[in-house]
């Protein structure tokens, strides 16, 4: 079985995303954004996270009074011991388009650099203190932080529909 770091990796890469039939995760998910009243974008949430998988699911919605029901963040936190990930997405609804800026941070054994120079689809655009940035073809960015000897590395996309 892929990990889920190897998932969500190959969508942030490729846009790919197959799932036939919703999952128990993503369905929790979209059942915690209904409780929130928030459904206006739904499909753009399966997109964004259509591979929540793991053990254990943990979502935190998080919104302002004033936009209720059209805007809504989400945290979700899932995974299983070893191979957890934290993905966080804004949803918003400006008349009929729904958009995400969607984050997904998960943790390297490698180093930012050795990540960053066997992953050549990067392309390095700033160091800043020793905090790299990069992005790949596709528009995807990814801030790499130093911690101890390992990386955690934070891809960021938005998209709209």
């Amino acid at each position: 079985m892929k990990s889920l770091k190897a998932i969500v990796l190959c969508i942030l890469f490729t846009g790919a995303a197959s799932a036939q039939q919703t999952s128990p995760n993503l369905q929790f998910l979209l059942d915690e954004m209904a409780k929130r009243q928030f459904t206006a974008c739904e499909r753009v949430a399966r997109k964004t996270f259509e591979f929540v998988g793991g053990e254990n699911v943990r979502v935190n919605t998080a919104w302002i009074k004033e936009t209720e029901g059209d805007s809504l963040k989400v945290t979700v936190i899932n995974g299983s011991p070893g191979d957890m990930i934290v993905q966080e997405a804004e949803f918003r609804r400006v008349g009929r388009v729904c958009t995400a800026t969607y984050t997904s941070i998960v943790q390297d054994a490698k180093s930012c650099t050795t990540y960053l120079t066997s992953n050549p689809i990067w392309k390095l655009e700033a160091d800043t203190f020793g905090v790299l940035s990069a992005k790949n073809q596709g528009g995807v960015n990814l801030t790499m932080v130093p911690v101890a000897n390992r990386c955690v590395l934070m891809y960021q996309i938005s998209r709209a529909e």
